[in-house]
């Protein structure tokens, strides 16, 4: 990647976690980065865009997290949301905080970032779930419950863990940041999620 677009973006980020699209200039980026509007303009045309970019790339891998686990053909409901809460925490705890700030405060609100990271992103995480939950609905192994609303109350489960690291770190006293931590909640939020739906 061209540095200058790095310094750009890094710059940015830390800009738009802490100030949020709106409260963020052209003009700040550029003095952040230590590089002249003009340089911002060549490589993202306007400051929406680079904000797009920013949230789009990192969104992007967990549309490939969802994507990889389909493909992986796994027949068994629970396994399969087993696997699909490990490998997000995964990401997810592994993720940026800056980047996990932008990301809680577009949800947050109905702005046409919001909603665009809700329908590319958030939706196809929601449609592989819900009819992973309608199959074991259908196959009798779990109750009769809304699947949509299952499967939305499990990634909220996710994103929680995710975005409330310092606030668990606090109030549990462990590290959430390493390997034998996020294993643990991954189990915790299986467990507890298939208790809830299980016949």
């Amino acid at each position: 990647m061209n540095t200058t677009r790095q310094k750009i973006i890094r710059s940015a980020t830390k800009l738009f976690a802490k100030k949020g699209l709106n409260g963020t200039s052209v003009r700040e980026i550029s003095r952040k980065a230590s590089v002249n509007l003009a340089a911002i303009n060549y490589h993202f045309q306007s400051k929406e865009q680079l904000y797009r970019e920013i949230v789009s790339h990192h969104f992007q891998r967990l549309v490939e997290n969802i994507t990889q686990l389909d493909q992986q053909k796994i027949d068994d409901e629970e396994s399969y949301i087993e696997r699909f809460v490990e490998q997000n925490l995964d990401l997810l705890f592994h993720g940026d905080w800056e980047l996990e700030c932008i990301v809680a405060r577009e949800l947050g609100t109905f702005s046409n970032q919001g909603h665009n990271l809700t329908q590319n992103f958030f939706q196809p995480a929601l449609t592989s779930l819900t009819k992973r939950i309608q199959k074991g609905i259908a196959g009798k192994r779990f109750r009769k419950v809304d699947p949509t609303l299952a499967a939305l109350s499990l990634i909220s489960m996710c994103l929680f863990c995710a975005n409330k690291q310092s606030l668990l770190a606090t109030t549990l006293g462990v590290d959430t940041l390493s390997d034998r931590f996020r294993a643990r909640m991954a189990t915790h939020v299986t467990e507890l999620f298939l208790r809830g739906i299980r016949k």
